[in-house]
């Protein structure tokens, strides 16, 4: 039977082993303990090894109880993370003593199962594998100076953990990260346990500058080269993006006209809504009413009335509507343009 190990309520303790399974003050069927804060440190029982720790189980109260790893013989020891809802997963020291130690604390309202961690001593620690994956962006068409929201998920394909998974934005002209590229913005991400993975999004601006043509958006995890990795050739992602120059396409739709039935000199109520079918704002909206013999507006149509409309955005619509009065001298069969429906007389 292998040897098991606890955590202490409160205070310290220190353990020098190569094997067994570290537990929380409940042991390995009992609930952790109100208001523990306590610590342990693990050194190797073979000089030159370092301690890996496998967490098979992890179940405590997200936000409120917490564990600390700290990689060295003590709490003054660099941190290496907190952990309260995601497992620690595989935990190695990295000094040359080997030693790990851990700090678990909990309030007094509630209390889980707490955690199961596997021990053994290695002599080399494996490096991390960031990689993105599901790179994903709207639109794919982006107007100089306008924003795009893309989200990609970050993973660690390694059994080690990552220090930090940030990913970076990059507008490119080809799918190979350079210094020529341009960083857009950035996701912060702390750090990322050995197979597991987060999910990153941000909202970009293309610089107004930016020419019309065709471009890459670069998704590059680890941007900043933090982290040592065993292989850095997987930690880009590439969607293809074009950047247009600015249109707008004011379109009339749903047009309405009350009495389609009607005589010379008799009011109209008008009505239609106006929609931007382009990727720009239009600065005006305005609809203007007009009487024509045909279908097609010319210079031969009359004018009947108008309705002011500001800036439009696009994807947008606005209602608009107007009265006015028939001419008293048309003639049967007059269509206005902006309805585009016959008014017979």
């Amino acid at each position: 039977m292998s040897q098991t190990y606890q955590l202490p309520i409160a205070g310290s303790a220190a353990f020098t082993t190569c094997g067994g399974t570290l537990y929380d003050d409940g042991g390995a069927n009992g609930n952790y303990s109100a208001s523990a804060n306590g610590t342990v440190t693990l050194t190797p029982a073979t000089a030159g090894n370092k301690i890996r720790l496998e967490f098979t189980s992890f179940h405590v109260e997200t936000n409120y109880d917490r564990l600390y790893i700290y990689d060295g013989s003590d709490t003054a020891a660099p941190l290496i993370g907190v952990y309260d809802s995601q497992s620690p997963g595989m935990v190695y020291a990295t000094t040359s003593a080997g030693t790990l130690t851990l700090r678990f604390t909990s309030d007094n309202v509630y209390q889980d199962n707490g955690f199961a961690a596997t021990i053994a001593c290695v002599t080399s620690i494996p490096q991390a594998d960031l990689a993105i994956q599901g790179a994903s962006a709207q639109p794919l068409a982006i107007v100089p100076g306008n924003s795009l929201s893309v989200n990609c998920t970050v993973y660690n394909l390694s059994g080690t953990n990552a220090q930090t998974s940030s990913v970076g934005y990059y507008l490119s002209s080809d799918a190979t990260l350079s210094a020529n590229d341009i960083l857009l913005d950035k996701s912060a991400g702390g750090l990322l346990g050995g197979n597991q993975s987060s999910y990153r999004s941000a909202t970009l601006s293309v610089p107004p500058a930016t020419l019309p043509g065709s471009y890459y958006l670069l998704f590059a995890a680890d941007y900043l080269g933090l982290v040592n990795e065993s292989n850095e050739n997987n930690n880009v992602a590439s969607i293809s993006v074009n950047v247009v120059p600015p249109s707008t396409d004011l379109v009339v739709q749903q047009t309405n006209v009350n009495t389609p039935n009607t005589a010379p000199g008799n009011s109209l109520s008008l009505s239609c809504t106006i929609a931007n079918q382009g990727n720009a704002p239009a600065n005006f909206s305005s609809v203007g009413y007009y009487i024509s013999t045909d279908i097609a507006l010319d210079a031969n149509d009359q004018l009947l009335t108008s309705s002011f409309g500001g800036q439009l955005t696009p994807s947008y619509n606005q209602y608009r509507s107007a009265t006015t009065n028939v001419p008293p001298d048309l003639h049967p069969a007059i269509i206005t343009s902006c309805s585009q429906r016959i008014i017979k007389m």
